[in-house]
Parts: structure tokens; C-alpha cells; sequence
């Protein structure tokens, strides 16, 4: 028998049909675009981007060697840029055509209103990621034949909205050049931002809530590009969707990503870097920053960088979850175990995350167990890589107080990473989290309290942590380090009996 999975999961045919080409998934003809809200947007992030190379050009209508332009059509508007006083950071934009910004200019001083509020977003951006959280300040650009005029980080106004996005990301930074033999990874980069966010292509929120999380996400972009532009899509975007709430903690728009996450998802592979679910890892990123602090993530990227300030200049093969795992050891913890603790914390978000009561629960089956001698007998489902299943017993009207539920766990052998956990829940609001000890060849049982008038719930947890790649860096998947996964669909069987 078999548990009902959610139609999310990524299985084996699935993977193969998900696969996509390095050199589409590239900055050289592709962006790190921040998509708009799932329930705004008609087509996925990555279509957008894979779609769209007119998208991947500084907006100016100036001649570029990398992609084309999103020209403006126009030339730049007399008092463009407009410059920060102690941020190297300017914003540009046009005052005729499609892409315009709005005339409104309630000071009066030549710089319209959206302008200043672009160049205050994405300096309160600046100020959290680079001076508070601790990351490194966006490549300058002096090298690039159309820099804005000079070294600042530039950032543009057009009509993004109308392509589906509220900007992106992007580089025409010489490196990038064909025969170029720069050995590394770190690129300078600009972004675009839209130029008004107006309701009817963001309807989700205020226009002023949706320029805020995008200046947030694409500088954040800006930021991973001084480490690794090409490093996974899945800790690209799920640590961009992470910032918004770092920076900006009362708008909450990434909480629209948590459909596509291990939420809403569990099946799915955390590394899944397509449909959404990019976007959705930002779950994890703030679990581990609820967990270890919220310079964390950026000691994830310092041991992801493959610039020339990376740790070891002979590690150029880092990757996403290779950092992470490194990142996890510093702290003494294991990834197995810190992974199954997210897996586990998940089940009630409520207690798991400050601001958890507001996110989705996951979907578990629940089974009624009564009277002494019941036993549900064998019931199994297999499991990807870093995924899980739940399953959920309750006590039927039936079952007399003071009784025991145990808990058989027939996994895969230990080297494919199995975890299982369990969480009774009590009356009294009170719960107790007990981790399954699995034999070498993945058995496993525990005995817990199941008695009516005392137990509420007993959660399982079936969790596969295995991080094993075949293929890194020479494979063409949606997953870490473009890599084969080793261990996915492996066998996870659970039986519960009353005693």
C-alpha cells in the first residue's frame, strides 16, 4: 500500500523531462529574475527567463555584446541618473515612451517620485544585506563598455511588468566574453527594476510593497554575483526570496513562494530548482537563520564562492549544497539530522517559525487506530532525496486510555541517508519529538504513548537526507551542482500496532 503523495513530486520520469541545458540556465542568455507572485503571474519564473533574452540587456537602447536590449526606445530623461550621497548605487531612467516613469514629482526637485523611491528601496537594501548581514557590496562595473558612466552599481526603470517580472538581473561585464579566460565566477552586474509596479500587472500588494521585495531580491542577486553568478538556481533564488524578509519583515510577498515548498511539497526534492520551488527553498534558508543566526546564510555563500577571494583557491567545484553542509560542520551539527529537523519542524509551522502561524501546514494522511491489536500492516512510499512523507495517527473513539503505539520503520539502508522522526502530541498542548535510531540496514521502532484523553496526535516523518550527486558540474539537471541524484526513489515503509 501506498501513501497519497501530492502530485508535486519529482519523480524519475519527471527529472528526466526537468532537465534543462547549462548554457540555457546561464547569465550569458538567461537572468536571475525576481517573477512576480504566483497569483499574478500566468507563466513560471523560468519560462519567463528561458524565454525571454530580450530581457537580459541594460535598457538603454545602447549597443551591448551580450543578449539584446529591453530598449526604452527613448534616450535618458536630462536629470537620469540619480545618484545615492554615500552609496555607490544609481538609478537611471527615461521621462518618454513605454517605459517611462510616472511625471509625478511632489518636491518639485526634477527627480520623480518613483525614482527616489527606487533609490530609497534599494538603499534600505544595501544597508541590510551589506552593512547588517554582512555580504559583499556588488562588483563595480567599470569594465563593462556601457557601465552607466561609471564604477556605481546601476539600477534601471522599464516596463518589466509587461514581460511578467518585477525585474532581473543580469552582467555584460567583459569576463563573460566568448574566449575570455577568466577563471572564476564573480561578475560585476546592474539591475532593472519596473518602472511603476502599477496594479494592474501586480495586484497583490501596493505598488510601494512590490518595489520594496524586488529592490531586496535583485540586489541580493546583485550581491551573489560578486561570489558565484552561475551557482544553483534553487540557493539562488530561495536565499533572494529569503533577503525580502530580512530586509523588509512587515511585507511578507515570499510567503506567496510556500506553495512551492517543503510545506506545501514535501515530496518534492529541496534542490528542485523549477516550478516555483526555487523560490519556495527559501523555507529552509530561514529555518537555518531561526536556527544559527541570520549571518548564517551569508557564511553559506562565503563557502560557495568561487571568486578569487574564495577560502581555498584550489576549490573551484563548491556548489550549493556542498557550502551548506560545510557551513552546517562549523556550527559541530550534522546535515542528516539538521535536515531532518527541518523536515520535522515543518509539521506545525505554527511552533516551528516566529512568524509560522501564518504559513501553510503540510499534508498528512491520518489514520484511526482503536482498540488493542490494531495494526494498520505495512504501508510504504518512496521517497526522493532530500524529501519526505508524513503520516499521522490519531486515536479512534475506541481506543481505552493508557495505551502504546508502536512504531516499525523498514527504510533504505543506511548509506542512503533514511531518517525518521516522530512527534506525539498531547492534550495539554505539549509535544515530544523522538528521533527513530535505524539499524545499518534502515529498521527501526519506537513505542509512544497513544492513550485517549491524553494523546492528540502521533506525526511520522519519513525523510530521505541524502545529498549525492553523479555528474556535478558536467550534468545539465535542475538539481545541485546540475548533478544525477544517487538515492531518489528509494522505499520508506512504516506499521503502526496499539499495544
Amino acid at each position: 500500500m501506498y501513501f497519497p503523495l501530492q502530485p508535486s513530486r519529482v519523480g524519475a520520469r519527471s527529472r528526466r523531462l526537468a532537465a534543462v541545458s547549462v548554457a540555457a540556465a546561464a547569465l550569458l542568455t538567461g537572468s536571475l529574475g525576481a517573477a512576480l507572485p504566483a497569483t499574478t503571474s500566468t507563466q513560471s519564473p523560468i519560462t519567463d527567463r528561458l524565454a525571454a533574452p530580450v530581457l537580459l540587456a541594460r535598457p538603454t537602447g545602447a549597443k551591448v555584446e551580450f543578449g539584446r536590449n529591453m530598449s526604452w526606445g527613448t534616450g535618458e530623461a536630462v536629470e537620469s541618473p540619480a545618484c545615492h550621497l554615500t552609496r555607490p548605487l544609481c538609478v537611471h531612467w527615461t521621462d518618454s515612451g513605454d517605459h517611462a516613469v510616472p511625471d509625478a514629482d511632489s518636491d518639485s526637485d526634477g527627480i520623480p517620485d518613483q525614482v527616489e523611491q527606487t533609490l530609497s528601496a534599494v538603499s534600505t537594501s544595501w544597508a541590510t544585506i551589506v552593512g547588517k548581514l554582512g555580504f559583499r557590496t556588488p562588483l563595480p562595473d567599470g569594465r563593462s563598455p556601457a557601465n552607466g558612466g561609471d564604477n556605481r552599481f546601476d539600477v534601471y526603470l522599464a516596463d518589466t511588468g509587461s514581460a511578467g517580472l518585477a525585474g532581473y538581473t543580469s552582467s555584460d561585464d567583459p569576463h563573460l566574453a566568448k574566449g575570455s579566460r577568466y577563471a572564476y565566477r564573480d561578475m560585476s552586474s546592474f539591475i532593472v527594476l519596473d518602472n511603476d509596479f502599477r496594479a494592474g500587472q501586480f495586484p497583490a500588494a501596493t505598488p510601494g510593497d512590490h518595489l520594496k521585495v524586488s529592490a531586496a531580491h535583485e540586489l541580493f542577486h546583485a550581491v551573489q554575483f560578486a561570489y558565484d553568478y552561475r551557482e544553483d538556481t534553487w540557493m539562488s533564488e530561495g536565499t533572494a526570496a529569503w533577503v525580502e524578509d530580512e530586509v523588509f519583515t512587515a511585507v511578507n510577498l515570499n510567503r506567496s513562494y510556500l506553495q512551492h515548498s517543503a510545506l506545501s511539497a514535501p515530496a518534492t526534492p529541496l534542490d528542485f530548482g523549477r516550478q516555483g520551488h526555487q523560490y519556495g527553498s527559501w523555507l529552509f534558508f530561514r529555518y537555518l537563520s531561526e536556527r544559527f543566526g541570520k549571518d548564517f546564510v551569508a557564511t553559506i555563500w562565503r563557502l560557495a564562492d568561487d571568486s578569487p577571494k574564495q577560502i581555498s583557491r584550489n576549490d573551484d567545484d563548491t556548489y550549493s549544497m556542498r557550502a551548506i553542509r560545510r557551513a552546517i560542520a562549523r556550527q559541530g551539527a550534522d546535515f542528516s539530522k539538521v535536515f531532518a529537523d527541518f523536515v520535522t519542524v515543518n509539521l506545525k509551522p505554527s511552533k516551528g517559525y516566529r512568524e509560522g502561524a501564518a504559513y501553510p501546514v503540510p499534508y498528512s494522511p491520518r489514520l484511526a487506530l482503536g482498540a488493542s491489536s490494531d495494526d494498520t500492516g505495512w504501508l510504504g512510499t518512496p521517497i526522493d532525496h532530500l524529501a519526505a512523507a508524513y503520516v499521522t495517527y490519531v486515536p479512534a473513539d475506541s481506543a481505552p486510555p493508557g495505551r502504546r503505539l508502536q512504531i516499525r520503520i523498514d527504510g533504505p539502508p543506511r548509506g542512503f541517508a533514511p531518517s525518521a522522526h516522530v512527534v506525539v502530541r498531547f492534550d495539554s498542548g505539549r509535544s515530544k519529538a523522538v528521533n527513530v535510531k535505524l539499524s545499518k540496514q534502515g529498521n527501526g521502532q519506537v513505542r509512544v504513548a497513544f492513550g485517549r484523553g491524553k494523546v492528540t496526535t502521533v506525526d511520522v516523518a519519513l525523510i530521505n537526507t541524502s545529498t549525492r550527486y553523479d555528474g556535478c558540474m558536467k550534468r545539465s539537471t535542475s538539481f545541485a551542482c546540475r548533478g544525477v541524484p544517487q538515492d531518489d526513489d528509494r522505499l520508506f515503509k512504516v506499521r503502526a500496532s496499539v499495544l
